[in-house]
């Protein structure tokens, strides 16, 4: 009994232990299990976590990469504007100077109007417009190829010098001339020098007179001079071989011609008051320069051949009746008086009228002078 009873209880202890530790076991399996799918859990949190991380790492390096893409896009983009509004600047700016260019040669050779010109040059009162103010020299120069008030007053008196070179190349290569001595040729060569001096003066006036008032008053001395010389030079060839035998009357006239031309220059280049009264003194001197020239005339009626002075006379005539004509343009201002239009501002005013005058008045002294050499050949010369 004791030893069942002992059994029985060892049993019973073996089978609390075994229960205890099967609790336990049960315990520990649970609680690893627990751990297990803990650490499974923490794992899976960590993988996830580790995938959100790298999932905001592509992020990141995708916003980097979009980022940069997108900022080297825009640098592209930056840099073709800016070379597109460089391009579109430049080319802006360039048809800018070249219309700033083709306003500036439209208005290089501006046209001024009679109030807007210095009192000094206002010399016509009813040449209303086509002034030229305060050119350069060399762009006066290059206006004679442009329409203004002075172009025809410069190409009716340039015009006459290539024909006035043209006559005396024809006058001394004609055999009868070549025979003559250098004295002969000489004397006769005063007039185209007077005619040329004449003639470039006033050319050399009408193109730089509106550079300024002392290049106007300067050079419009050089002019009154240049028809001096045309006056005096006129006298010269035609007293020497018409008076050719009457020496004394031929040397009183050339002297009293010469003494009145001096005179005539000193009034021009020192009389101070001369440039303002320029008007009335020039015509007053320059006809009585004139009207010198009609007492060797008369007087040669009773000195020459009838045939020889009636031919003269008509030459002569001629050439008084083209001055005359002129200076009767001149005067009057017609025909710019009478038109209130403006309609000769720029072609057809007395002063080229004159000049036109002039100029073939010249040219026709030319062959009478010519008439005169030729005249004295056949006559007087050995």
């Amino acid at each position: 009994m004791q030893m069942s009873q002992i059994i029985d209880t060892d049993s019973e202890k073996l089978v609390e232990i075994t229960e205890t530790d099967s609790e336990k076991i049960s315990d520990l399996t649970e609680t690893d299990s627990e751990k297990i799918n803990e650490t499974k859990e923490t794992d899976s949190e960590k993988t996830i976590e580790i995938k959100t991380n790298s999932d905001q790492i592509v992020e990141v390096t995708t916003e980097k990469t979009t980022e940069k893409t997108t900022e080297k896009t825009t640098e592209k983009t930056t840099e073709k504007d800016t070379e597109f509004k460089e391009d579109y600047e430049s080319e802006l700016e360039f048809e800018f100077i070249n219309f700033e260019d083709k306003k500036s040669k439209l208005n290089e050779f501006q046209l001024f109007s009679l109030e807007e010109i210095h009192e000094l040059r206002r010399d016509n009162p009813f040449l209303k417009h086509g002034y030229r103010n305060n050119y350069s020299f060399w762009k006066c120069t290059r206006s004679i190829f442009k329409l203004h008030n002075e172009t025809l007053n410069i190409w009716t008196t340039f015009i006459p010098i290539f024909i006035v070179f043209g006559l005396i190349i024809y006058v001394y290569t004609k055999d009868k001339i070549k025979k003559s001595t250098a004295m002969d040729k000489w004397i006769f060569a005063t007039y185209p020098f007077g005619a040329l001096s004449c003639f470039i003066a006033s050319t050399v006036y009408h193109i730089y007179e509106c550079h300024s008032n002392k290049i106007l008053s300067l050079f419009l001395k050089f002019d009154l001079l240049g028809i001096v010389l045309l006056i005096v030079c006129s006298f010269i060839p035609l007293l020497y071989f018409a008076l050719y035998q009457f020496t004394n009357y031929r040397n009183l006239y050339l002297i009293i011609i010469s003494v009145f031309g001096s005179f005539m220059l000193i009034v021009i280049f020192f009389f101070n008051g001369f440039l303002e009264t320029r008007k009335k003194t020039s015509a007053l001197l320059f006809s009585i320069m004139g009207l010198i020239g009609v007492a060797p005339l008369i007087h040669s009626y009773w000195l020459v051949p009838k045939s020889f002075f009636i031919e003269f006379c008509i030459r002569l005539v001629i050439m008084g009746s083209l001055y005359l004509i002129g200076v009767a343009f001149y005067t009057l201002k017609f025909p710019e008086r009478w038109s209130k239009k403006g309609r000769f501002n720029i072609f057809g005013s007395s002063h080229q009228i004159w000049h036109i005058c002039v100029s073939s008045a010249a040219l026709e002294h030319f062959f009478t002078c010519l008439f005169c050499y030729e005249y004295y050949l056949d006559n007087y010369a050995n």
